[in-house]
């Protein structure tokens, strides 16, 4: 297996420990609650939560989430938002699998790709003791999105990915697709993509890597 480029992995990886796209705290919209939805509403210190059916009085239902400390612990209490999704993606880096004589690479040529799909997001609220007997809201986030992506990035081009009949050696450019699994936890957000590459230049029929399949490390920064 080769490595290669691995002053750009470092960077990519000490921008990964400050990104992500986890969402930060829930904020007003419709979610569900124990398989009901729920309408629900971030005041200064409290998180309002009602029945979405109209029918009944505005005022009842209401559940309210206290985020400062509060001597009464309500219950764990979670609330569920499934939404589409539109990212911007970076792949830190490729494993290709090895073709023929060619030996297993680990590429670490950065791609931007967009992603389209479904994202689930929970958030889970607990009101651990305090001192005095008093206790204040903790939320903890929780989200996953599936679906597809396609973007351009880099790949090296020399001889050796072209059985010697490239003598040139560049970075070409690569239109990349596929899909890929993101996973968040709090603020922290990875995932993993299965793509092809398809080399945008004459020499795509001589790259050893056309059309086959890699795997990717990704992460990314939320658009909605």
């Amino acid at each position: 297996m080769v490595v290669k480029g691995s002053a750009p992995f470092c960077i990519a990886l000490a921008l990964l420990s400050a990104c992500g796209t986890a969402k930060r705290g829930i904020t007003d919209g419709r979610y569900m609650a124990n398989g009901a939805p729920v309408q629900v509403q971030v005041l200064n210190d409290t998180i309002a939560v009602m029945p979405s059916d109209t029918s009944s009085a505005r005022t009842a239902g209401y559940l309210l989430l206290p985020t400062a400390p509060n001597a009464q612990r309500p219950q764990r209490f979670v609330l569920q938002q499934t939404s589409f999704d539109v990212d911007v993606l970076t792949t830190l880096l490729k494993f290709r699998p090895a073709q023929g004589a060619l030996p297993a690479q680990m590429e670490t040529d950065l791609s931007g790709s967009l992603f389209f799909g479904r994202r689930t997001d929970r958030y889970v609220h607990t009101y651990p003791a305090g001192p005095f007997a008093r206790s204040k809201r903790n939320e903890r986030h929780q989200g996953i999105s599936g679906g597809l992506l396609i973007g351009l990035g880099g790949a090296p081009i020399n001889p050796w990915v072209t059985q010697n009949r490239v003598t040139a050696e560049y970075t070409g450019v690569v239109l990349g697709y596929g899909g890929a699994v993101i996973v968040a936890v709090d603020r922290t957000s990875v995932g993993v993509a299965l793509g092809w590459d398809h080399l945008l230049d004459p020499n795509a029929a001589l790259w050893s890597y056309e059309g086959h399949a890699w795997l990717g490390l990704i992460f990314g920064l939320n658009l909605n």
